[in-house]
This record gives C-alpha cells, structure tokens and sequence, in this order.
C-alpha cells in the first residue's frame, strides 16, 4: 500500500492519491473543524494499477480538513492513514505562497525531500525526469512509479504539501526522445494513474496544466508528446515543438489569468545547450520560442517567468526581449535533485547571469502580494538549506513600458 499523498489543492478543490494491493471502492471523508462533511469515492482495479484519485469539490479556503479513508466494497484490510488537507486563500486574496520546483529525481533516500516540505508549504512542482524511467512499457513505468512512491521520505512529503508533474525525455520514455517514440500511449497512461491533477492534457493528448496559488499562475509545459509529430503553428517548413492544440491552450490561459506572476514551466531549458552536441532544449525550436515572444508582446501580456530543468546544473538567464516581450524574461533553471552534475552543461552564455554547480537542489519561489506591491523572490537551496543565488522580481519589472 502506497500514500495517501497530496496532490493538486487549491481554494475549492482537491485531488488525493494512493495505491492499494486489492481491487475495491475507497470513500474518503473530509471534515472540517466547523462541522462540514465531504465524501469522494474512487476505485482501484488491474486497469489501474490500483491506483485511487479522490477529488474533492466544494472545499472552502483557508481551512483545515481532516480525511479519513475506508473500504466501501472489496477492498484490502490494509489501513489508509488518516492526513490533513490545507485549503489555501482564493487566489484574489493577498497572500504570501511558496512553492518548490525541481527536476531529475533518483530513487534512494534523500533528505532533500524533508527540506521540500519544511521550505516549500504550498506544494512541489515536478518538472521531469522525475523519476528516471527509460522505458515505454507499461510495466516498467508502473514500477519506477511505484519505488518512488515507496521511498520513505517521498512519501513523508507528499503527505505534508501538494504536489503537480510533467514530464521530460527520461519519463516519457528515453533520453532525448520525442512525439514520435513508439508506445508513448503507455507513458501518458501510467503518468496519469500516478499523477493527481484534475486536468492532464485536453482529448487524451499530453500532460500539460496549469495551476493558480496566490500572485502566481503556474504553466506546466508538455514539451514531448507533440515535438515533431507535425508541422509547427509558428513556421511550416519546421517541425513543431508545442503542438498547435497546446499552443491554442497557452494562449488561452494566459489571456485569461489575472495572476500579477505567471510561471511557463518545462522540463527543458528555454535557452540552448551551447556546443553541446544535444540538441534537445528549447533553443533547438527557436522558431516557436520565439514566436511565444512576440505573442507575448502582442498581446502585452505581463509577468511572465520561465522554469527549466535537465541539465544537472542550476542557472539564472535574463533574455533581451525588451524590444519583443516588453521587458526582459528571467528564466530560472533547477537541477538536480540527487548528486550527479554536470559541469560541462555550464556553459557560456552571454543571458547567464548567475550559475550552481550544485548537487541535491531546488528552486524556491515565493509570491507575496500581501505588500504594496507583488513580488517574486527565486532562489535555489540545497538538501541542507545552503543558498546559492537569490532573484527579486517586482510585478513592475514584468510589465511592457
């Protein structure tokens, strides 16, 4: 038996996960101190690997629910502890929030996990390669998510704050891989038994979403499933990187958020690897990048901030897109959260700003709106709170003049 974890949580809603050795009905109740009562049912099977999503609707904010789990019909005699859910503010309230992004999970015990949860109380994005996988068939992924699952300090985490994914190469399937990797089918299925988020791609395509807390909108980027699979919606004499269905979902969203911040988060770089012989970043799809620019700047839409990992060091990139954007685009780059780095992906970049050669690290990013004005503060933080560069944006530097 694996969690319950925490998955998705917002003001209204929530999404909980566990995994239970017996087909059967689980109900789990939520109770309030004020006396409110909420059930949710869900049902493990083969087909699912056992794997249980609660979603719970109708939650109030800022409140604490208790849940508790049960066998409903079938059902295994093993205990579903009991956790706590934490509903956060409405997203129009002021409020200080702080979330954890991080990329390129290994499966040993690590403290960087109790570090997560202390640090990061409103939840741990997962931006790929987390875990390591290298396979397309069911079975295999099943298994990788599973050891994750069972790693004692994962789980005391995810038992504590909230969790959101998407993937990179080594979770879709393999290194450097693309939309055209044979049995990509089986990675997105077994992605989403294991990964509880409400929305997960749009007609059963990709693992893109996106998420409100606070002065922040998050955009979790699927840069795999549709890379090279048709021609792109930014040139046709190129292949695409996004795919047209998640680019119109982008430009949705962002027209719609209202957040002062919004984070466009992908498990690769938003920059290019320089004279490495990979070409697997977003610099190699310069022609959609750049068109998300200019769109950008178009439509004047504000505070946009860029998330990448994969590469095994951490850096800080300021893009010179004042004349496109309206201002200039910081992306933060995390990785990675066990000990391997690579120093040789350091390389020259005259957008670099400021650099980690560091193992076990994630980014910390806080939204404050409580002030006179919205911040957002990034700063990477290893397994023992060491701090390596510290970032403060104002709503202010994010907006075209």
């Amino acid at each position: 038996m694996q969690g319950p974890f925490l998955g998705h949580v917002s003001a209204s809603d929530a999404m909980l996960w566990a995994r239970v050795p017996r087909a059967g009905e689980y109900r789990a109740t939520a109770r309030s101190s004020g006396g409110e009562v909420l059930f949710a049912t869900a049902a493990a099977h083969a087909e699912n690997d056992g794997c249980l999503h609660w979603h719970f609707t109708g939650l109030k904010p800022r409140t604490r629910y208790e849940v508790t789990f049960a066998a409903v019909s079938g059902g295994g005699t093993g205990e579903l502890r009991a956790l706590a859910l934490q509903t956060p503010a409405r997203p129009d309230e002021p409020a200080k929030v702080v979330l954890g992004f991080g990329s390129c999970i290994d499966f040993p015990e690590n403290p960087i996990w109790a570090r997560i949860a202390a640090e990061c109380p409103d939840g741990m994005v997962m931006l790929g390669d987390t875990p390591y996988i290298d396979t397309t068939k069911l079975e295999g992924l099943r298994w990788a998510y599973r050891r994750l699952a069972s790693n004692r300090s994962v789980a005391a985490a995810l038992r504590q704050i909230p969790f959101w994914a998407t993937w990179d190469d080594h979770d879709f399937g393999r290194n450097n891989s693309n939309g055209t990797l044979p049995g990509k089918e089986n990675s997105l299925r077994a992605f989403r038994e294991y990964r509880p988020m409400p929305q997960i791609g749009e007609h059963g395509r990709g693992t893109y979403a996106r998420f409100r807390r606070g002065a922040v909108e998050v955009f979790l980027l699927d840069t795999r499933w549709f890379s090279r699979t048709e021609t792109s919606w930014a040139d046709p004499a190129k292949q695409t990187l996004l795919g047209r269905q998640q680019w119109e979902w982008l430009q949705r969203g962002l027209r719609a958020s209202t957040a002062p911040f919004k984070v466009l988060a992908s498990g690769m770089i938003w920059d290019g690897k320089g004279d490495s012989a990979e070409s697997d970043a977003w610099g190699s799809y310069a022609h959609e990048r750049d068109a998300l620019f200019r769109w950008l700047g178009e439509n004047k839409i504000s505070g946009v901030v860029l998330i990448g990992g994969d590469i095994h060091v951490s850096r800080l990139m300021r893009f010179p897109t004042r004349t496109t954007v309206g201002y200039d685009l910081p992306e933060f780059i995390t990785s990675p959260m066990h000990d391997r780095v690579f120093p040789h992906a350091n390389v020259k970049d005259p957008n670099l700003v400021a650099s980690a050669e560091e193992p076990w690290v994630f980014l910390r990013l806080t939204a404050d709106s409580t002030g006179r004005e919205p911040m957002l503060t990034g700063e990477l933080v290893n397994r023992d709170g060491k701090r390596f560069f510290r970032q403060e944006l104002r709503a202010s530097d994010l907006r075209g003049r």
